[in-house]
């Protein structure tokens, strides 16, 4: 008990120093929206990921924005960061008198990016001068740019319980990760199922630790994710790889269903 009341001392004290401290604090208000501003703004929905082939000759990225009171001529001076801002050229977001959208491109040269690591951007709008700090359209794009060396081992024959029927799909191997992948399954934009294997000699397949894949499919409660179980492997003799995968909702449970199965032509 004697502890016990020394802490609650303790904490007392400490509270009282806090308010205190905060007490001497002058207050600072933040930065205002400007009356005079451009209120320029990104179309919603352009932050994404980009993924090119080795072999592209040039890297380019149009994206949109906007503005509601489109009076005056404006050139915007845009902010442009990221881990390789030198590999990239932005071409002016500039908008004439009356005009109320405007593109610039992105253009980035593929020479300079390293094979399979992935590059992030954000390019933003100034504010306040040219875009509202408490608005509630989007001021700055965020996007990813990955240059791949995947290349295509073999096709085949994905069956799955999330499918009415086998679909085919195409195997694909990087020689730098030296890793393999199934892309676009269940749909575009669904994560590529990536693996380890030693090839068609050898019945071992490896996931990541961790390795879950968003299949981007969604019930209506949530995306449905397929997580690697215990005993994924490959038939040597009828060159047929079977992947043990639990499809699931974060947070609410799923199903294991027959393990899916992908047949190789």
């Amino acid at each position: 008990m004697k502890i016990t009341k020394y802490l609650s001392f303790v904490s007392a004290s400490a509270l009282l120093l806090t308010a205190v401290a905060c007490g001497n604090d002058e207050y600072q208000p933040g930065q205002s929206d400007s009356a005079d501003s451009y209120n320029i703004y990104f179309t919603a929905g352009q932050s994404g990921d980009y993924a090119y082939q080795i072999g592209t000759k040039s890297i380019e990225i149009e994206f949109t924005a906007q503005r509601d009171d489109a009076t005056r001529e404006v050139v915007v001076p845009l902010n442009v960061t990221g881990n390789n801002t030198t590999s990239m050229e932005v071409s002016p977001l500039a908008f004439a008198a009356g005009q109320s959208s405007a593109t610039f491109t992105v253009t980035i040269d593929p020479d300079m990016l390293e094979i399979q690591k992935e590059y992030e951007y954000q390019i933003s709008i100034p504010a306040p001068e040219y875009a509202l700090i408490y608005g509630m359209n989007e001021t700055s794009v965020t996007f990813t740019v990955i240059r791949e060396d995947y290349q295509r081992y073999a096709t085949g024959s994905y069956t799955c319980d999330m499918f009415t029927r086998p679909v085919s799909a195409t195997l694909e191997y990087s020689p730098t990760l030296k890793t393999y992948r199934i892309a676009k399954l269940w749909d575009n934009s669904a994560d590529p199922i990536v693996f380890e294997w030693a090839g068609e000699e050898s019945e071992v397949v490896t996931f990541a630790s961790g390795a879950s894949f968003a299949t981007g499919v969604d019930f209506g409660e949530g995306l449905i994710y397929a997580t690697p179980e215990d005993g994924s492997n490959f038939n040597t003799e009828t060159r047929t790889f079977t992947f043990d995968l639990y499809y699931n909702i974060p947070g609410l449970g799923g199903y294991l269903f027959d393990p899916d199965t992908f047949q190789l032509n």
